[in-house]
């Protein structure tokens, strides 16, 4: 076996459309050797996959999960250009999740995307990567994972931004109708950031089919705010789309819709450090290899995948979920199961702590007296007993070993045994009272233990008694394989926020939950009514929030009523509905402060869901610039009826300064509260005193009480100026500034002196800051 030091060019040969690749071993990463034949004519790149070691031909670089060592073009009959790739193994980007497997620690997962990326049925390619009942035959990580599915058919990347986004209390009415944003007075908002992603290892995201030409404009911020968070990242990406997808050329499918977001996406994950599993090379490849039957797409569908039960690592897929599957395995390297024992201890001191009656109207369990008593309540030869179905996981060749202490084996017939739709190791029998130990060795994977009577004629009434369990599963360590263990893993530094496109791009998000929004307009005849939610606590609402209250899912709002919200900086909103097949079509208006923009109609729908539906869109807001004056933003009802789940603002990237993180130079007053606008800050009646902020960001807002005695300002940055900006008002809270940086200093100095002021009613008051970041 040659060495990557000892290589020579010719690694790969060709002969026909079949190139061969000889065995190689490269950072403790062995390749036995073997053939591929290259599906279409083409460019194509050989290497070989780092989870299945077998060849495969992908259309594109960029795929993390394998080792390119050749660059092929291919005519329909042979391969007409070769070109040698020196093998180079990929770091990896999930170290932690990979370690974290090894030692056998359990995974949480959130699964984020629209309809590619949804479900988790051992037929859909996330079910047969964390899906437990899939077997360690086909694709699943091994160990305990915990999976949270929160991909939605049709939605686009700004449902996936609002999920990591903030939840704000505001005043429904706008800050120049005296409303002030709540999410200044404690920093953070009311319900904080969403805890969807709390103690989450891992993400697999896709880019989404989804949200026309601006299908990739929340990509960044997402992946940006889930590398705060410490969370690892998987990126996939979309399937080519068009029309009979699996009857098209190689050109065809090369120039297809979304396959060429490939290179932008590529940048993104290599930028942000994330991985990405090229899910669309994959399944470019699968659909000119295994043409003519509609395999990997679904018939007729030019972008869903077939489902199917996976035909096997190396088989011919099944379907285009078993596609995905693989393209996503690749870069989760670890085979086998873990290796960390596990003890699980049950005294029944505090009630039966797990374990539940089996079979039924046959037996009954209690924990009177502080044991497990196991009851027959019939006569006959059925089956009874007690058991715990919650177990952590347990795989074929696994040990349990199960002790404590039993009364009453003699006359009922004592056994213990795994349980998996039947017998998954076991039973053994107990045929004396007093301890006992006994050792079951795993023969289908299980996470139940069943302790039960024997099946025999004993009379009804009989009772076993059991105390003091210990369970212990020790996992077979020899199958716990990291396959790539020698290579080493990347760090990469958050890079600094950049500007993408423009400012009608959003960096982050606020959402507006079901209770705020009714208790915006608690005093107003219009406002909606609260409601449960349907789905209970699968609610976006309460995945979003989970200390959301069980009858507050939903906002109903009827004929005639309204919800109303106000925002800064906001360039998108949308809102998150449920609707069923029972409700009718439902039109509403939109307003901003106070004018008519739009009529917006929903028609009736085929199955209940929670369906996302866009106000208005970046490029419709027509912000190039961060708003400088809060707006108030009506939706009102006019025929039918609304059910928001959530209301959805999306807003450039921005930070919060309290009024103590801002310098102040010359002469200011204390901190006090203004009365009208009922905004804590610091006043000046002093010509020439400035306010000062030094940031990065590329403009910042100034929060302002506005009253009678309110005097002009100027404002400056490093780069702009607005000088005399009159800024007088009653009862008001306005954002003035927005001045272009970069640049360190952005100040607001007072121009001139109220003739007589007075506490609460100064000249200027400034009451803080927002920080509207690079984009």
């Amino acid at each position: 076996m040659a060495d990557i030091s000892t290589l020579t060019p010719a690694i790969a040969r060709a002969s026909g459309l079949n190139v061969r690749v000889e065995a190689f071993h490269v950072q403790g990463f062995s390749f036995v050797g073997g053939a591929v034949a290259i599906a279409a004519a083409g460019t194509w790149y050989v290497g070989v996959d780092l989870f299945t070691q077998a060849l495969i031909a992908l259309p594109r670089l960029g795929h993390r999960g394998w080792i390119p060592v050749a660059k092929v073009v291919a005519s329909a009959s042979a391969v007409t250009l070769i070109q040698q790739i020196s093998p180079v193994l990929p770091v990896t980007r999930i170290p932690r999740v990979l370690k974290k497997i090894i030692a056998g620690q359990a995974i949480n997962v959130v699964v984020m995307g629209s309809s590619l990326e949804q479900g988790g049925n051992t037929t859909d390619w996330p079910g047969m990567l964390f899906n437990a009942s899939s077997g360690l035959t086909a694709y699943r990580v091994p160990g305990t994972i915990s999976t949270k599915y929160k991909a939605v058919g049709g939605a686009p990347n700004q449902y996936q931004l609002a999920q990591l986004g903030f939840a704000s209390g505001h005043t429904g009415y706008g800050y120049p109708s005296a409303g002030f944003p709540r999410a200044l007075e404690a920093k953070l908002p009311p319900n904080g950031r969403s805890q969807l992603f709390s103690g989450v290892d891992l993400v697999v995201i896709g880019v989404l089919a989804n949200g026309g030409d601006y299908r990739l404009e929340c990509i960044e911020p997402i992946i940006r705010k889930l590398r705060q968070a410490g969370v690892e990242v998987i990126l996939t990406t979309d399937n080519p789309q068009a029309a009979s997808s699996w009857t098209l050329s190689y050109a065809a499918l090369s120039g297809s819709g979304l396959y060429v977001d490939g290179p932008e996406v590529i940048r993104i994950a290599d930028l942000y450090g994330v991985e990405l599993a090229d899910t669309a090379a994959y399944v470019f490849d699968a659909t000119l290899r295994y043409t003519g039957d509609g395999r990997i797409y679904a018939a007729g569908d030019s972008i869903h995948m077939a489902n199917g039960a996976p035909a096997g690592r190396t088989a011919a897929p099944s379907c285009g979920h078993e596609v995905w599957a693989r393209a996503v395995r690749s870069v989760i390297t670890i085979d086998g199961q873990p290796g960390a024992p596990v003890s699980t201890s049950y005294d029944f001191s505090s009630g039966l702590q797990g374990w539940t009656n089996y079979a039924g109207a046959n037996s009954s369990v209690s924990a009177a007296s502080g044991a497990l008593a196991i009851t027959k309540a019939g006569a006959g030869t059925v089956q009874w007993g007690g058991w715990i179905t919650s177990l952590s996981q347990i795989y074929v060749g696994d040990t349990v070993r199960v002790r404590g202490t039993v009364t009453g084996a003699a006359a009922a017939g004592f056994q213990i045994g795994l349980q998996s739709g039947g017998w998954a190791g076991g039973p053994v029998s107990v045929n004396s009272d007093g301890a006992f130990d006994v050792t079951l060795t795993c023969t289908v994977n299980s996470t139940s233990l069943l302790m039960y009577g024997g099946n025999n004629a004993a009379a009804q009434g009989t009772v076993l008694t059991v105390d003091d369990i210990q369970v212990d599963i020790t996992h077979n360590t020899g199958t716990a394989v990291d396959l790539t263990s020698s290579r080493p893993s990347e760090a990469r530094v958050l890079p600094p926020i950049r500007v993408v496109t423009d400012y009608k791009t959003p960096a982050d998000a606020f959402v507006i939950l079901p209770t705020d929004e009714l208790y915006t307009v608690q005093n107003n005849a219009n406002k909606g009514a609260l409601g449960a939610h349907p789905w209970g606590a699968s609610s976006f609402a309460r995945s979003w929030n989970s200390g959301i209250g069980s009858t507050s899912d939903l906002l109903t709002l009827a004929t005639g009523k309204s919800a109303i919200l106000s925002g800064h900086c906001v360039v998108g909103l949308s809102l998150i509905r449920y609707q069923d097949q029972t409700d009718v079509a439902c039109t509403f208006d939109v307003y901003r402060n106070d004018t008519f923009v739009k009529t917006i109609n929903i028609g009736t729908v085929p199955f209940g869901n929670e369906w996302y539906t866009t106000i208005w869109t970046p490029t419709e807001y027509g912000q190039s610039a961060p708003t400088d004056v809060g707006e108030s933003i009506r939706l009102q009802v006019t025929s039918g009826t609304l059910k928001i789940a959530a209301l959805l603002a999306l807003t450039a990237d921005i930070d919060y300064l309290f009024p103590e993180e801002i310098k102040y130079v010359g002469n200011w007053l204390a901190r006090e509260q203004e009365g009208g606008a009922q905004m804590w800050g610091y006043p000046t009646d002093t010509v020439g005193a400035f306010a000062v902020v030094k940031c990065t960001g590329r403009r910042v807002l100034w929060f302002l009480a506005n009253r009678s005695n309110s005097q002009p300002v100027d404002m400056y940055s490093d780069r702009e100026s607005t000088l005399a900006q009159s800024q007088a008002g009653v009862n008001h809270i306005r954002t003035r500034g927005g001045l272009l940086g970069p640049g360190l200093n952005h100040t607001i100095k007072l121009t001139a002196a109220a003739a007589s002021p007075v506490a609460g009613n100064r000249s200027l008051h400034v009451g803080g800051a927002i920080i509207v970041n690079d984009r």
